[in-house]
């Protein structure tokens, strides 16, 4: 049974992360022959959200993924010029929130924190968050040049029905007979080469099932501002593991009505949505925000003068 913490502070939840930490490190002295790993986070503004990516949402997109990337490529092509492979095209894609099989996390735990406490959704506002903890092995870490980075990444150039084949011929065939049946896997190699002209003609087929953490080219504000990685999924659709590595599973809740004073809390140690989406519409939002509660206190204190000088006249007249 997962262990429960419910966080209404950030000074609580700081604490907590700390003890993940500690545990985790230890965790990597007892067992360092099966190799390091190495913490993430990820903030979900409602607890009931699974550890999905957008685009396996919605049958809709996963049966249209092909479409969707190729209509926005047709539509704004000068975008993405200067993206050189498929993964960088995707991560530029999510950024302006079309549905891929990226699923973002982050480094840094404070701002996993801001991502759970911020609601886009309105039955999210009514909703515990959650921050969720991952324990990655090194190994599962790939950089964004890896051959199995590129295997993941370009099936979103596939058609519904030639995903199927692959997963099919997958699941039944070893390496070898996979790599001998060109039909199950041609035009996946096809796409690419169009990044890698060298890669070899043998598709590791178990990459299909597998999910890697992306360690991202830095060429993105939003990805250096927030320490940012991505999930890159397979055919696998929702993330089974990588839980923490003590015996109990870490679950923190972060309590529905503390949202709003948790986020007051982050902005004090600069964790706030103009320094984490540095862009001009989050300077002019926050700067709305701020106004918006100075012009209110002075109204108030307006309200409230006029009030006594309007009981003193009716005082007066008595």
């Amino acid at each position: 049974m997962a262990k429960e913490y419910r966080i209404k502070r950030l000074s609580c939840f700081i604490e907590i992360i700390r003890k993940i930490t500690q545990d985790n490190e230890e965790n990597n002295k007892q067992n360092n022959k099966q190799g390091k790993k190495k913490l993430f986070f990820r903030g979900q503004e409602n607890i009931n959200y699974k550890m999905e990516p957008t685009i396996y949402r919605d049958k809709g997109y996963i049966d249209n993924e092909y479409e969707l990337f190729k209509d926005v490529l047709v539509e704004h092509p000068d975008e993405f010029r200067t993206d050189t492979t498929t993964l960088e095209k995707l991560a530029r894609m999510q950024h302006y929130g079309l549905p891929t099989r990226l699923l973002d996390i982050t480094a840094n735990p404070l701002v996993a924190l801001f991502f759970a406490c911020t609601c886009n959704k309105k039955k999210s506002k009514h909703r515990d968050g959650e921050v969720v903890v991952l324990s990655i092995p090194e190994d599962d870490i790939k950089y964004y040049d890896s051959d199995s980075v590129s295997i993941l990444s370009n099936l979103c150039k596939l058609k519904v029905e030639d995903k199927d084949i692959l997963s099919k011929k997958c699941n039944e065939l070893s390496k070898d007979d996979f790599n001998k049946r060109k039909e199950a896997n041609n035009k996946l190699l096809h796409e690419i080469r169009k990044e890698k002209p060298h890669f070899i003609d043998a598709i590791n087929h178990c990459d299909f099932n597998e999910i890697y953490c992306v360690k991202a080219m830095k060429n993105n504000t939003r990805i250096i501002v927030q320490n940012g990685l991505f999930l890159i999924f397979g055919l696998q659709r929702v993330l089974n593991k990588w839980m923490p590595p003590n015996k109990e599973e870490y679950k923190i809740i972060i309590d529905k009505c503390s949202k709003g004073e948790i986020l007051k809390e982050l902005k004090t140690v600069n964790i706030a949505e103009k320094s984490l989406f540095p862009n001009m519409e989050s300077t002019i939002k926050e700067l709305k925000e701020t106004y918006k509660l100075k012009t209110g206190n002075i109204a108030e204190n307006l309200m409230d003068s006029t009030i006594q000088r309007i009981l003193k006249l009716i005082c007066g007249r008595q």
